[in-house]
């Protein structure tokens, strides 16, 4: 099954470098990463095995602490993506 979405990850193969390079270069996406580190840690830090959440909270939308699979498998991928030193662990979850 992961041979039919093939095309797109080929796709984004040419994406690792410049997001490697935009990572520290690029206030915008600095601060994205650093958003997404923040939503990682909110409950728990370290070696503790944890998603984020997929929303703030607001008095529109309250969703509590809910984190969906799709947001986490995103984040995930973004932060294999980057290729940092500690972001294989939190794509891991924090397991170690």
């Amino acid at each position: 099954m992961i041979g039919a979405y093939s095309p797109g990850l080929e796709a984004l193969q040419g994406v690792a470098k410049p997001l490697a390079q935009a990572a520290t270069t690029s206030t915008s996406l600095a601060k994205a990463y650093a958003f997404l580190d923040s939503m990682m840690d909110l409950y728990a830090k370290g070696a503790t095995l944890r998603l984020i959440q997929s929303y703030v909270p607001t008095h529109a939308l309250n969703l509590d602490d809910t984190g969906f699979t799709y947001d986490n498998a995103a984040t995930q991928i973004t932060f294999l993506r980057r290729g940092q030193a500690n972001d294989l662990t939190r794509a891991q979850g924090a397991r170690q």
